[in-house]
């Protein structure tokens, strides 16, 4: 090779380098290696992860720890269930409903019964689940129009206070002090407590919505402060107001109009339908 060439051949060589770098040693590439796990690791969203573990579940809402410790027909019991619900049902609803049957499932295994005896055919909890249990969520939150509220609560706290005032009034040695209802009276201890009763049923607690929501404190508050208005205006209107506007009525009144108040609010409630009340 004569010295032009060689010089040729060496130039040749020198641009490849430069072109191609050094090689990477051993602990390079491990390093390269481990940012790139790195990446894989911290790059889930949670929201991903979560649907990620909705997925390796066998059945909505159950931990598949608990599903594999049914027998196989119970095992092939709920997947059928399943097939036809996981359709039109929501997630969260079927994970409730099969969180409880699962449960119930265990138990009976322990005392030797199995899914059909404890539940029906498949078709049945099918029927169930979709003609019934979907209702009950919606149902639960459903609340009647103020004016019945209104008047359950009249019906309820005024009948009972109409009672036990005319009990007490059977029985004057035992509460020489008591304040009793003349008419007037009588009227605003309906009105007030009707009232009273619509807030607080208007205002009870959610204990299913999040931490900070659930409206404890709200209750707490508005069916205290109701409560004293109510005993306020019975109180009062009784002690302030004359005997000539604000007659008594003998206890026996008081006792029958309280009882035949309080079963009608129980026949309302029925024949209306009321829903939401606080009892």
């Amino acid at each position: 090779m004569t010295e032009e060439q060689f010089k040729v051949k060496q130039d040749v060589e020198d641009s490849q380098e430069q072109l191609e770098g050094p090689a990477a040693t051993v602990e390079e590439v491990e390093l390269v290696d481990a940012e790139v796990e790195n990446e894989d690791q911290v790059g889930v969203e949670p929201e991903v992860q979560a649907a990620l573990d909705q997925a390796a579940q066998v059945l909505a809402g159950v931990p598949n720890q608990d599903f594999f410790q049914l027998t196989k027909k119970n095992q092939q019991f709920m997947k059928t269930i399943d097939r036809h619900l996981a359709q039109d049902t929501h997630y969260e609803v079927r994970g409730n409903v099969y969180q409880e049957m699962v449960e119930t499932l265990l138990d009976g295994q322990k005392r030797g019964q199995t899914a059909k005896q404890i539940y029906g055919t498949p078709t049945e909890v099918i029927q169930s689940i979709s003609g019934k249990d979907l209702k009950v969520e919606t149902d639960s939150k459903e609340q009647s129009e103020d004016k019945l509220l209104f008047l359950d609560g009249a019906l309820l706290l005024g009948s009972v206070f109409t009672l036990l005032t005319g009990l007490s009034m059977m029985r004057p040695q035992q509460a020489p002090n008591a304040v009793h209802m003349g008419i007037i009276t009588l009227i605003l201890n309906y009105l007030v407590a009707g009232f009273a009763m619509m807030m607080t049923a208007k205002n009870l607690p959610n204990p299913d919505a999040p931490k900070g929501q659930k409206g404890y404190g709200r209750y707490f508050l508005i069916s205290v402060s109701t409560m004293m208005l109510w005993f306020a205006a019975v109180s009062f209107s009784g002690a302030l107001l004359p005997k000539v506007i604000n007659p008594i009525l003998p206890s026996t009144v008081y006792i029958v109009l309280g009882a035949v108040t309080l079963a009608l609010r129980f026949y309302l409630k029925k024949k209306l339908n009321i829903k939401g009340t606080v009892f």
